[in-house]
């Protein structure tokens, strides 16, 4: 297990159902090193049965009860790719995405979220299908992982440039350090009951939020 497991199993464990928690984000923003530090179990890489190069990793948390799979979203992925990594996370319980201090990666990150929220719009990805779509309803957490101490992100900023006000999901913003692990317990911890809760009641804890 873990140090960061074991620091926080007995605080944050969890007896709720199992749940499958997506984790995805551009490349280089912190994804795999949040895996390995939330992860208790062997990682595992599945592959595409015909392409070595596109693949996706799993992890479990026992104390959270959580099942990760996490892969990378972005421009350059085949149209085909899409749909199979897409029907690997889009049925997940609970997003996490990770967006990083990249002041270039901020409008692609949005432009991806806004995308498997709303669905693939055909007039700009022609050779997608629009069932590529994160099931409504569904928690999201977004972590904001800070590299450079100068260029630190606010919960404000971020929620203006991915326009997270806009896109009437459940949603949560938390700025992290994913290297040392700070604010990611706090960040699993809001994850994990907003899972719990069932959906009705999220939708009226985000109308109360917005209002």
């Amino acid at each position: 297990m873990s140090l960061f497991a074991r620091l926080h199993a007995s605080i944050f464990g969890s007896s709720g159902p199992e749940a499958k928690i997506a984790i995805i984000g551009l490349a280089g923003v912190g994804k795999n090193t949040l895996l390995r530090l939330i992860n208790e179990d062997q990682i595992q890489t599945i592959c595409h049965p015909n392409s070595p190069y596109l693949y996706y990793k799993t992890g479990k948390n026992y104390h959270l009860r959580m099942n990760y799979v996490m892969t990378y979203v972005g421009y350059d992925e085949p149209g085909m790719s899409k749909i199979w990594l897409g029907e690997q996370f889009c049925d997940s319980d609970g997003i996490i995405l990770v967006i990083d201090d990249d002041h270039d990666s901020k409008a692609e990150a949005a432009e991806w979220m806004e995308a498997y929220v709303k669905g693939f719009r055909r007039e700009r990805w022609p050779d997608h299908f629009p069932d590529v779509k994160i099931r409504e309803g569904i928690p999201w957490l977004i972590l904001a992982n800070t590299k450079k101490s100068d260029n630190k992100l606010t919960i404000g900023e971020v929620q203006r440039f991915m326009g997270l006000d806009e896109l009437q999901i459940d949603y949560y913003v938390e700025v992290v350090n994913i290297l040392t692990g700070e604010g990611v317990a706090n960040a699993l911890k809001w994850l994990r009951q907003r899972v719990d809760t069932p959906v009705e009641n999220r939708l009226q804890m985000r109308e109360v939020k917005s209002s």
